[in-house]
Formats: structure tokens, sequence, C-alpha cells
């Protein structure tokens, strides 16, 4: 049973608007890069957390 179309995932949804006959290559990219903006704020915003993380644990100490 698949779920309604307001709840299915990103990549359902981009699969089915790419079959589409009347989609532009650039509308449809526009669809990933936006998925991407959250995933990269929350890299610059953790990133420091994440440096001093992998710099701890390689001290011997």
């Amino acid at each position: 049973m698949l779920p309604a179309p307001d709840n299915q995932k990103l990549s359902a949804v981009l699969t089915r608007h790419a079959q589409s006959s009347l989609v532009q290559p650039i509308q449809f990219m526009a669809g990933p890069a936006i998925a991407c903006v959250p995933m990269i704020a929350l890299l610059l915003i953790l990133q420091r957390q994440m440096l001093s993380g992998r710099s701890a644990g390689s001290l011997k100490g």
C-alpha cells in the first residue's frame, strides 16, 4: 500500500516528476538542490563540533 502523495519520500516524488514528459531539466534539478540545503546548513552549523571531536579522538594521551 503506497502512502498518500503528500506523505511520500522525496526520492519517490522526484522519480515520478522526472518521468513526466513535460519536465525541463532545470526544473527537475531544482528539487534535489533544494533538498540539499538543510544538510549543508547542518554541516556548517556543526562543523566546529565535528572537527574538535575528530582531533580529540586522534590524540594519544
